[in-house]
């Protein structure tokens, strides 16, 4: 398979760029998150969640918008309501050279059977684990058993004084998975953590 670089750009924001394409997922609205600053970047596409503002900035420069990229989504809720609460929510899943990776957006609920038929055989799957304005830990454990991708990237949660406030849902996750994988990365390469058995991968934002 080809090279595909995944960064975290802090809250639910991730770019992945492959064979020159470089897409972004939810980038947020300057002050909407507490203690990030999104950095200036251009892209070929954006995918949004969800209207919220810190996950649908309109203001990313996007260029050569002829490329094709596949990507399709699933709705889901934002809560455990059917959406009452917080609304409606979309996962994407997004072929990357090959790779198959899921933004799982600000997932409130719990999958159906079909959707998580749809999910298998995920390489990456992206989660919130804020545990109150999304799934916790928890929950998103129970999605990593469901679904079995070879890695799994925890976003939305508290850390360093930055983002929004949780029941230390990292801790939790990590009791949960003692095995994961720390980085003070931000950015990684997809190839070099597929191989193997399921892995959780711990990201460092960088300013």
């Amino acid at each position: 398979m080809n090279n595909c670089s995944v960064t975290w750009l802090g809250h639910s924001c991730f770019v992945v760029e492959w064979d020159n394409i470089k897409i972004m997922f939810d980038p947020y609205r300057p002050n909407s998150v507490p203690g990030l600053k999104l950095k200036p970047i251009s892209v070929n596409r954006v995918y949004i969640s969800h209207q919220h503002d810190d996950h649908n900035f309109d203001g990313v420069p996007c260029f050569l918008n002829y490329v094709e990229i596949d990507c399709k989504s699933i709705t889901t809720y934002h809560d455990n309501q059917d959406g009452k609460l917080r609304g409606q929510n979309k996962i994407h899943i997004l072929n990357a050279g090959g790779y198959k990776i899921v933004h799982m957006g600000d997932i409130g609920c719990d999958l159906t059977y079909q959707q998580i038929q749809q999910l298998k055989g995920a390489d990456l799957i992206l989660i919130p684990i804020n545990g109150y304005y999304t799934i916790g830990a928890k929950q998103a454990y129970e999605i990593f058993k469901q679904v079995r991708p070879k890695l799994m990237v925890p976003m939305h949660y508290y850390y360093d004084n930055k983002g929004y406030k949780d029941e230390n849902q990292l801790d939790a996750l990590l009791k949960l998975f003692p095995s994961a994988i720390k980085t003070k990365d931000s950015k990684f390469n997809l190839k070099d953590y597929i191989s193997g058995d399921s892995k959780i991968l711990i990201l460092d934002y960088q300013h």
